[in-house]
């Protein structure tokens, strides 16, 4: 007997408590989300420092609007702030979230008509060919009970009804395509518009090329700069600067901020009993212990032990600071150009060189050359990483990656089980007694269980593929982002797209042939294997049945994205920190200022639950209205996130956009196999053979945009008729070596930080006899953003120590300059100061030659990318001096200082921050 004639029973249990479990726990959502909903509304008049931290920091030009205190008041400006008054608010990064999202919903729209369509063909062909009326459940809305009675698919029925599917699979990969394609034309016009803007034409970065991988031989400014001027760049060059960086010195800075956090910490929880400070019992630390310090070692005081070791930091830094300049230059370098335009036009002609070309060179390794990224998104560490240990790092890297992968599949078929509680619960003693008993709880253990612990994992698994990332050399931070979002999407699809389904589904296929088999009789493994080779149509209905699982999973993910906006975690964290760990002045500072916003993280959430949907569209169109609900929520929840709680930091003028386009067109080919596979199941090889053409379209697809897009997405690309405006800034403050400098050498070491109301309380501490107050003015040596500081000095040791105190006003601001992480913090444009700034911005007419870097420049338009244009102006003969000088030296005020003698002067630089696409001297453009 067929061990498949018996599972109608067990089915029609299983609907009735799938169908149970999932309107309990859309309930419970929607209660939930309701709840916290409403705390929102009470909650964000009047706690800004949660709900609304960036307005309190964005610049005038870029507050965004004043909300006023009604509940629903936040969704005018949300709803109504055009987008260019957004990409002057948030950035080009954030509006391209935001357009990704609502490109995702509107075809969500489109998408979930189509399901409705289908879900309507599937009542109207199971009635037909099905079992009707249909048993308790939502089955009968998915593709799985059309033919299907008796607990069995019949071959022998009616296979025209998958035509509609076929069909509707055609129709959802073409809205997909058209979508992209529009998309794409918008992008390039963002692009030029980030390129066009006045922040990065003015800005330092974008006119510089980074250089890296340098060799041994090319290792100093002159060696540099004779390479670049025997690659006869169309534009003169104004600077070159080899990098130069100490790793020692790196790791000294990076402990003197540790034992200065430490220090603050340590000494914000002793202060808090200032009463009782002569009675009270000093904090003591313990050190050369073992398993974390819990046990051995001995114990010493904690405020003695830092305070030695930031004084023997700062000695050890300000040495090797100082000696600077006879360290090694490393393998990485700048070149600035005098315009944006100039430095694009160099990695052109680079990457076009024929390799021939380059060995008359007379270098066997040439190096790499990219348009360099901003200061702030460098990791200084990886730049200097030789090329054989950075390639060795990311195989490595990459092994280490896919091995996890496919380790976590064993967790995630266990995961899966959870979906299957009923199924599992049936292959034990009295199982079946207890399902039906307790049909509530394994309802609701059934929804809740597995997507809980999915999202529980999901929030620490960014944070290890961002470590693994980082360790494998990639130079910048918004790189490794890129690197973050294409491992999680891999992991997603693999791990809980794939094989969650289809160990869901084998897990269920096992447990209803088992509850088949009559009598004693053993189920071997060659019997299960042979029953399901002969029923393959139960597969592809187990993989419909699955859906529901995603169902609850995106309405679990919707009451996520409301505790998005109530900030639960945070509101929770910073108030228990305030309450109960007596947070250093410093902290309380930083808990002021706005978070970042993880653009990896979230748009894998997107694409994710956008590929659910997509792949069931046509086999279960019911994760359609669910997956549309949790992108209505997402819009207008992470736009006001994106306007008044979060910040971007380091806006790259939308580079993720192709990895985002990538990755939807793998989820449409995804989409499009599975679709091909379970019509093939089903016996329907007419419908299925007719959708074969569609991933060969969709690769085709992405060729077409690679070639008509792509071109425009990487540099400045200017019509004959456009005009742009230029500007030329005062050199000493465009210096590249202050500008590109390893931090290690240019940061400023923070100072402890006490609160103003126990700073009388120092002396005391430490056994001093006096102290001395003063207030210094300090300047950023990057940014040249000045800060007033209130400065206690006592003598500790023979040696003074300086402590900043700040007043309970100044904790509502975080305005400090100091450590790796302050060094950049407030952009140089923030500074007003004309006599600082010193730029002239002209506009460039047409067809006029290019000036001398002190008068107003102008660069003709027409044609300079073209290489057939000849070139007459004296100013660009390739004859001319590579690097051009200008009559007047300066002094880079950091080295001036450190060496006590002038800097070297060159000319100005900068740089741009485009996609890590590493060019080396031979290669092509892709």
């Amino acid at each position: 007997m067929d061990t498949l004639t018996e599972l109608d029973k067990y089915l029609s249990e299983d609907s009735k408590m799938s169908l149970k479990g999932m309107a309990t726990t859309l309930a419970i959502n929607f209660g939930i989300a309701f709840g916290i909903f409403l705390i929102f509304s009470v909650l964000r008049p009047n706690h800004s420092l949660v709900y609304a931290p960036r307005y309190k920091y964005a610049k005038k030009n870029a507050q965004p609007p004043a909300i006023s205190n009604g509940i629903f008041s936040w969704f005018k400006p949300v709803m109504h702030t055009d987008e260019e008054t957004l990409i002057a608010m948030i950035g080009y990064d954030a509006v391209m979230f935001i357009r990704f999202m609502r490109m995702l919903r509107q075809l969500l729209y489109k998408m979930t008509a189509v399901g409705i369509l289908i879900m309507i063909i599937n009542i109207v062909a199971t009635s037909y060919t099905g079992e009707w009326p249909p048993a308790t459940g939502v089955d009968f809305l998915s593709i799985s009970t059309i033919n299907y009675y008796d607990g069995k698919f019949h071959s022998d029925g009616n296979l025209g009804w998958y035509w509609a599917h076929s069909v509707g699979s055609w129709i959802v990969s073409a809205f997909l395509l058209q979508a992209l394609f529009s998309n794409y034309r918008d992008y390039i016009k963002l692009r030029r518009n980030y390129f066009d803007s006045e922040d990065y034409q003015k800005s330092l970065h974008s006119r510089t090329l980074l250089v890296f991988d340098i060799p041994a031989a090319l290792q100093s400014d002159e060696a540099l700069a004779d390479w670049a001027m025997r690659l006869k760049f169309k534009y003169p060059i104004q600077q070159v600067h080899i990098g130069r960086r100490d790793d020692q010195l790196a790791k000294y800075v990076e402990e003197h901020e540790n034992a200065v956090r430490k220090l603050e910490n340590t000494l914000s929880a002793h202060l808090q009993e200032r009463e009782k400070l002569d009675s009270a019992k000093r904090p003591m630390k313990r050190i050369g212990g073992h398993f974390f310090g819990t046990c051995g070692g001995r114990k010493v005081d904690a405020i003695d032990h830092y305070t030695q070791q930031i004084q023997t930091l700062s000695k050890e830094i300000n040495i090797l600071r100082s000696n600077m300049m006879t360290n090694k230059p490393t393998s990485y370098g700048w070149i600035s150009f005098q315009q944006p335009l100039h430095a694009h036009e160099a990695v052109q002609t680079i990457s076009q060189i024929d390799l021939q070309e380059l060995m008359t060179l007379g270098i066997a390794h040439h190096p790499r050359v990219m348009l360099a990224p901003q200061p702030k998104d460098i990791i200084f560490g990886n730049l200097s990483m030789n090329l054989h240990l950075r390639r060795s790092k990311r195989i490595v890297g990459v092994v280490l990656f896919y091995t996890f992968v496919f380790l976590f599949f064993i967790p995630s078929t266990l995961l899966s089980a959870f979906t299957n509680v009923k199924d599992l619960a049936r292959m034990i003693p009295d199982g079946d007694r207890f399902v039906k008993e307790n049909s509530t709880f394994v309802s609701l253990l059934a929804s809740w269980g597995s997507p809980i612990i999915m999202a529980l994992f999901f929030f620490i698994l960014p944070k290890i593929l961002r470590l693994l990332s980082q360790q494998q050399g990639y130079l910048t931070r918004t790189s490794v982002d890129r690197q973050v979002l294409s491992k999680l999407y891999i992991f997603f699809i693999v791990n809980h797209l794939l094989v969650f389904t289809i160990a869901s589904t084998l897990v269920a296929m096992y447990s209803q042939i088992h509850n088949a088999v009559q009598g004693n009789q053993t189920l071997t493994a060659q019997k299960f294997f042979s029953t399901m080779a002969k029923n393959l149509t139960q597969v592809a209905k187990n993989i419909s049945d699955v859906s529901t699982y995603w169902v609850n999973y995106v309405s679990l993910k919707g009451l996520g994205v409301i505790m998005d906006l109530a900030q639960i975690f945070a509101l929770i964290t910073i108030t228990l920190r305030k309450l109960f760990m007596n947070p250093s002045p410093r902290q309380l500072q930083e808990f002021t200022r706005p978070s970042p916003f993880d653009y990896a993280l979230f748009y894998n959430i997107l694409i994710f639950f956008f590929t659910i949907g997509l792949v069931y569209s046509v086999i279960a169109p019911l994760v359609l209205p669910f997956t549309l609900i949790y992108f209505l929520l997402a819009t207008m929840v992470f736009k006001y996130l994106l306007m008044y709680v979060f910040t971007t930091e380091v806006d790259t003028g939308g580079q993720i956009w192709r990895v985002l386009v990538n990755r939807l067109l793998v989820s449409s080919i995804l989409f499009q196999v599975v679709m091909i596979l379970v019509l093939n199941f089903k016996g329907a090889t007419g419908p299925a053979y007719a959708m074969i053409p569609l991933p060969i379209f969709t690769v085709l697809f992405k060729l077409y945009c690679r070639h008509r897009f792509d071109p425009n997405v990487y540099y400045i690309q200017e019509n004959e008729e456009q005009q742009r405006t230029f500007y030329i800034f005062n050199k000493a403050r465009q210096d590249l070596q202050t500008r590109f400098g390893d931090p290690a050498f240019l940061s400023e070491l923070p100072i402890p930080m006490v609160h103003d109301r126990v700073r009388h309380l120092l002396p005391k501490i430490y056994g001093a006899q006096s102290s001395r107050s003063s207030n210094e003015v300090h300047a950023s040596k990057v940014t040249r953003r000045k800060t007033v500081r209130r400065m206690a000095t006592i003598k500790v040791t023979q040696q003074e120590m300086q402590f900043q105190s700040v007043t309970e006003q100044e904790l509502e601001k975080d305005e400090s300059t100091e450590g790796v992480k302050g060094l950049y913090k407030f952009d140089q444009d923030d500074d007003d100061d004309e006599q600082q700034l010193r730029e002239t911005a002209v506009a460039a007419p047409k067809a006029t030659p290019v000036a001398t870097p002190r008068a107003a420049v102008t660069t003709p338009p027409s044609k300079r990318f073209s290489k057939k244009h000849n070139v007459t102006l004296d100013e660009y003969a390739p004859t001319r001096p590579l690097i051009q000088h200008d009559e007047d030296e300066y002094e880079d005020s950091m080295y001036a200082s450190a060496l006590g003698k002038p800097a070297e002067t060159h000319g100005e630089g900068d740089a741009f921050e485009l996609d890590e696409r590493s060019k080396p001297a031979r290669s092509h453009r892709n």
